[in-house]
């Protein structure tokens, strides 16, 4: 059975309606499932090569939602990439070629143009979406138009229920980085740690 293939207005319609907060039949869909829901719907109404959703969490661009062949990375800081380029400078950016971006960062072989719109809520970013294509100079105004919608719709999404999903990456964030930091602490000689860690691993304080 083929999919009907919806207009952008009714993309932008359906986007909104499936980031709506779920009705009591709907409970158990958690903010996370209606991101991957905007994603996939996205990804097979526009038959994009790969489409993802980043969030920024503390100092980190990390990757929420995505639909297409699995990535190397899956966080950026700002300025890194295209996608921490757009994350630090707020504007959209499209890349009819990405064999002429020293900037693109190269996951697949089969991409040649990318486009990359920042999800803003109070003036700030929150996230990015970020889609490539195998096909070069493929993101026309069309295109433009349709997911800077897509990334209002989203901001709201993230001024309202989408909040705790932000509260909750930046934790998972800030306790990846805790203990990178212990495992770090105990593969350093016990002379060379920082007192604290010297004494809650028995080693005696110098004099």
């Amino acid at each position: 059975m083929n999919t009907r293939v919806l207009t952008p207005q009714q993309l932008v319609a359906e986007i909104s309606s499936r980031l709506q907060a779920p009705s009591s039949k709907q409970s158990k869909r958690r903010p996370e499932d209606r991101l991957d829901g905007v994603v996939e719907l996205l990804y097979k109404q526009r038959r994009y090569f790969w489409i993802g959703i980043y969030v920024v969490a503390g100092d980190r661009l990390v990757q929420q939602s995505f639909r297409g062949p699995k990535p190397l990375w899956h966080a950026f800081a700002a300025g890194q990439a295209n996608v921490g380029t757009v994350w630090q400078s707020g504007k959209m950016k499209v890349v009819p070629d990405i064999s002429k971006d020293q900037n693109y960062c190269k996951f697949f072989g089969e991409v040649k143009s990318e486009i990359i719109v920042p999800i803003k809520r109070a003036g700030r970013v929150v996230g990015v979406i970020d889609v490539e294509s195998d096909r070069p100079n493929a993101f026309a105004y069309a295109d433009q138009v349709l997911l800077r919608r897509v990334a209002m719709q989203l901001a709201r999404f993230f001024t309202a229920d989408g909040r705790l999903l932000l509260r909750k990456l930046r934790e998972a964030v800030s306790n990846h980085r805790v203990t990178e930091a212990a495992n770090q602490q105990k593969l350093q000689p016990a002379s060379e740690r920082p007192e604290p860690a010297r004494r809650a691993a028995g080693a005696a304080p110098r004099a």
